[in-house]
């Protein structure tokens, strides 16, 4: 013990190493073995590779990925297939009656001669169809000025008070003490000698050729009561004043609601002539090939936009039909209350900018100085590369290009802008924005939402055919809160299909798919874009006439001149 009490210090050193030693040899053998099982690991993978790269190339494996190529490739033939055959089921070209045969506008065949003829029917069958694709809508429109003052007129007569009855052959004059007269044998009150007067004796008291977005309750009540005849009042002698009677302003206004509830359920939406794109199109216009060619489009254009708000309304009518069986229809049940107004901005070419382009940039939702939706914000930072801009033969161009895709015409479509401003609630937005890309190629843009009522949407860059903030208040939208919907679309045409499909192995136009844009237009892409142009394009450009490629003189380039007959 003792021994150990004086070596205590050095037996306690070694027991300490002793058992450090003996960890450390349990944690490296440990350690060893873990590192010898991955580098064995490694090693097997190192074999196989080795196996793999000496036994050579396996011809199964091969041929199943040269199939699997294959079958992709077949299957997005089929696709862009299918894709092209929707383009020609969908987009209609318009078909013209020349001496009873049926000629196309487009494409534009170089052996017909009286090519004029074409131009001239043109606007009357583009008028036509427009018209067709508003009817499809199932319009409606607010009442008139003329109608709300008949309304009134029969309204206040009816709510004025019964005068006392007086013998038929009597005539009573007006003034305090005035004494009844017999009435001579024969005679006639003033007002019976102009029976159509009597009956249509409002007129004298309208300004003569109100228009109906000039119809407004303000201005009905702009100098109180309207002073008009009223039927069956007796009328002075010429040489005194007519004897009328004040219009109440409370007929007034029940005349506006009646017949607001009355249009209301004649039609499923607001809508006429000034909601549609160019409508009242010329037929003393003169127009070139690449004008008539995009007037054609703007129609395909327009219908996907109809048969999108006529796909969503008849949801909304669905639905309200089921709910509740029997409840109010018209206006009041759509999804789609009112189209303000539909505008094709044009095809989309890119151009090469320089430095230091101070061109404004799109700047989305946003108005600059009251302009029109879509308006430029000018760029601070702008810097070389590509900008997008408008091609519109014959049209104006409007704002700047959205830059949201960044799509332009190239060698595989061609891009088209759009916009369209609707009333509607917003909650069947997402509806609308289905059914509208389920037509085609179809991409939302921008959006703008806002208040109908406002006095900002009156200013001098309103939208066209927004009417003012009193316009307003002859719609009736029913009982659910409403806003104005701007909306700027994207639409997409194949040039197999705008272009024409060229068939390499019979060295000629695809019967199915003839080219349909004319050289007129491939000629202004190219002086943008030159890149956007694919080789049987260029092909054409270089084989067309002279005058294929500059206008006749009748078909002119000239924008707004007029013809002489």
């Amino acid at each position: 013990m003792k021994f150990i009490k004086d070596n205590a210090f050095i037996l306690g050193t070694l027991l300490l190493v002793l058992v450090v030693g003996t960890v450390s040899f349990i944690f490296a053998r440990t350690n060893n073995a873990k590192s010898q099982s991955s580098i064995k690991q490694y090693v097997r993978l190192s074999d196989k590779l080795v196996e793999i790269y000496r036994s050579g190339v396996n011809p199964q494996k091969v041929s199943l990925a040269k199939k699997r190529v294959e079958q992709m490739r077949k299957l997005a033939q089929q696709t862009a297939q299918a894709f092209l055959e929707k383009n020609r089921n969908d987009y209609k070209v318009i078909v013209l009656d020349i001496s009873g045969k049926k000629i196309p506008i487009f494409p534009v065949d170089p052996k017909f001669k009286d090519r004029e003829t074409l131009r001239l029917l043109f606007p009357s069958e583009y008028r036509r169809q427009v018209r067709m694709l508003l009817h499809s809508l199932k319009p409606t429109t607010p009442p008139t000025a003329q109608e709300i003052l008949e309304e009134a007129a029969k309204i206040a007569a009816s709510l004025a008070p019964e005068k006392t009855t007086q013998p038929s052959d009597t005539i009573v004059p007006r003034g305090l003490g005035s004494r009844v007269f017999p009435r001579p044998a024969g005679g006639e009150r003033g007002y019976e000698k102009y029976p159509r007067r009597r009956e249509f004796g409002i007129e004298r008291g309208l300004r003569e050729g109100p228009e109906r977005r000039g119809a407004l309750p303000g201005e009905l009540h702009r100098r109180g009561s309207t002073v008009i005849p009223v039927p069956g009042r007796t009328l002075e002698d010429k040489s005194r004043p007519s004897n009328r009677q004040m219009l109440p302003p409370a007929a007034q206004d029940l005349a506006i609601q009646k017949l607001k509830a009355e249009k209301a359920q004649k039609g499923w939406i607001y809508a006429d002539a000034q909601s549609m794109f160019e409508a009242d199109l010329s037929d003393a216009r003169r127009y070139n090939d690449a004008e008539l060619f995009m007037k054609q489009v703007s129609l395909w254009v327009q219908k996907d936009i109809v048969d999108a708000i006529n796909r969503t309304n008849e949801q909304a009518h669905r639905e309200v039909a089921r709910i509740a069986a029997g409840s109010e229809q018209g206006v009041v049940a759509s999804a789609v209350k009112r189209l303000i107004s539909i505008n094709v901005r044009g095809f989309v070419v890119a151009k090469a900018s320089s430095t230091g382009d101070t061109r404004g940039e799109y700047r989305f939702g946003a108005r600059k100085g009251g302009g029109r939706f879509g308006a430029p914000a000018v760029s601070q930072d702008s810097t070389a590369g590509l900008s997008l801009e408008y091609l519109c033969p014959g049209g104006e161009v409007v704002g700047l290009v959205p830059k949201l895709t960044g799509r332009n015409c190239n060698t595989l479509y061609d891009v088209v802008h759009y916009d369209f401003t609707v009333i509607m609630p917003v909650r069947y937005l997402p509806v609308l924005y289905q059914n509208l890309m389920m037509e085609n190629f179809h991409t939302i843009l921008d959006v703008q939402i806002e208040n109908p009522y406002l006095a900002s949407n009156t200013g001098a860059g309103r939208t066209r055919g927004a009417g003012t903030a009193q316009d307003q208040q002859l719609y009736y939208y029913g009982n659910e809160s409403v806003m104005r919907v701007s909306i700027v679309g994207e639409m997409v045409l194949l040039t197999d299909w705008i272009r024409g499909k060229w068939d390499d192995e019979k060295k000629q136009w695809d019967e199915d798919f003839p080219p349909l844009m004319p050289v007129d237009l491939l000629k202004q892409i190219n002086q943008i874009n030159p890149a956007a142009l694919r080789k049987e394009d260029r092909a054409r450009l270089e084989a067309a006439s002279p005058k294929e490629t500059v206008p006749a003189p009748f078909g002119g380039s000239r924008w707004g001149a007029e013809r002489r007959w």
